[in-house]
């Protein structure tokens, strides 16, 4: 049980981390931008760690996280915003590679965030979809775009009927963010390629995080 006191421990820490972060990214105007647009967003998972370890290990994923978008952006030649988002991972890794521990424990960690039953089919809908946008908001490519592409698929959402077929219906909807990926690079529109990437990868990671549901039978 996480006690009032707690909280507030954990608050002051963990605007402790993101001061520092500020501080360090202080010389560079649009980084600082970006970065304060970034952990608001970020507020959804943030706010899920009931510990300090959960709290460095979801600043942990954040970095890792933005780094690789970082590279994606620069892919499709918004190059300032790619290096900005490379920028902001390392700094927010120096802030908190002090309290890091050896390894963290990734798929532990989503567990503790986004919990769900394995013989709740609804539980886990509603923790896959939770995941899916609380990471949109932070790394994008819109809450909107990502609705929309996916709500093409509700109804095979609605049907499934164990954690299998649902993990399932997700990785279905990742091949056609990437048939889709493809054909706006193929008309050279890189901008709204980059949006499609972005959620393919997004889901990509969720198949991953969550990926002992392959393995449930309920």
């Amino acid at each position: 049980m996480v006690t009032q006191e707690n909280k507030k421990r954990l608050l002051a820490f963990r605007e402790r981390i993101e001061k520092y972060l500020f501080e360090k990214l202080s010389d560079d105007e649009e980084a600082l931008k970006v970065a304060k647009d970034i952990l608001p967003s970020a507020s959804l998972i943030i706010q899920k760690a009931e510990t300090k370890q959960e709290l460095i290990g979801i600043y942990g994923m954040i970095s890792v996280r933005l780094n690789f978008f970082g590279y994606i952006h620069v892919a499709y030649q918004e190059i300032d915003l790619g290096s900005t988002l490379n920028k902001i991972s390392v700094s927010l890794y120096e802030c908190i590679e002090e309290y890091l521990p050896n390894n963290i424990n990734e798929n532990k960690l989503v567990k503790s965030l986004w919990p769900y039953d394995s013989k709740d089919i609804e539980s886990v809908k509603n923790a896959l979809s939770e995941y899916i946008f609380n990471n949109v908001f932070i790394f994008g490519p819109g809450y909107i775009f990502a609705h929309e592409f996916i709500s093409k698929y509700e109804d095979d959402i609605k049907e499934a009927q164990t954690p299998r077929e649902i993990m399932r219906v997700y990785g279905k909807i990742r091949l056609e963010s990437l048939i889709h990926l493809y054909e706006c690079c193929g008309k050279k529109e890189y901008h709204e390629a980059l949006k499609y990437d972005i959620l393919g990868e997004i889901i990509r990671f969720m198949i991953s995080d969550f990926r002992d549901l392959m393995h449930s039978e309920n």
